[in-house]
């Protein structure tokens, strides 16, 4: 419960800081969503942020480019087998799609190594995108119970973090993605520094 509560928001928020400081042009877009939308820290809620559009792409294409559970999770057959893609299935047997395969497939997605929060802001190019392929908390009955919860404290702490900090990475995590993955990422700490905003 620990590690799928705190280790995955924190990946995952790890994950679109760097990404956001990769991309500049997203960076700026965000801040300024952020400034426009709260101009008072009080008013960065976890119900206000659901509407902030920006912030939820980006959020969204992180956990496509960079999902904090990027194996797969796996399902067991049911005793009386199953039929998975025209494919029958044996019961007891073992099988899942690992994420980061799914999600970084040019069958599944545009570009699909590049970070383009557009492609969940209805820009054309993307429109073909297979988004539905994305089940980043799982699917169905046993799918994430924190789901919601992960969402609300991700937007809130990365609105906050943005409007109370200008971010620049440092030069030694500078290709802070190229990580290792044993069920979770093998992360290097991601060096960054803060400059408090003025308002």
């Amino acid at each position: 419960m620990i590690v799928a509560g705190s280790e995955t928001t924190a990946t995952l928020l790890s994950g679109a800081v760097y990404y956001l400081l990769k991309n500049p042009q997203w960076m700026a877009a965000l801040c300024e969503e952020i400034d426009t939308a709260f101009p008072t820290e009080n008013l960065i809620s976890f119900a206000s942020t659901r509407h902030a559009k920006i912030l939820n792409a980006v959020i969204h294409e992180t956990l496509r480019i960079y999902p904090p559970v990027s194996t797969s999770l796996p399902r067991v057959v049911p005793p009386e087998g199953a039929t998975v893609c025209g494919q029958f299935l044996p019961p007891g047997t073992h099988l899942g799609i690992a994420q980061y395969a799914m999600y970084r497939s040019s069958l599944h997605f545009t570009n699909p190594g590049t970070f383009a929060p557009e492609r969940f802001l209805g820009a054309v190019e993307y429109a073909k995108d297979a988004r539905s392929v994305m089940n980043s908390f799982s699917i169905g009955p046993r799918n994430c119970i924190g789901r919601n919860l992960a969402w609300a404290e991700i937007r809130i702490i990365l609105a906050r973090l943005l409007w109370n900090f200008d971010i620049a990475l440092e030069h030694g995590s500078v290709d802070w993605e190229k990580q290792k993955v044993f069920i979770l990422w093998q992360k290097a700490p991601l060096m960054v520094r803060l400059t408090v905003r003025q308002h």
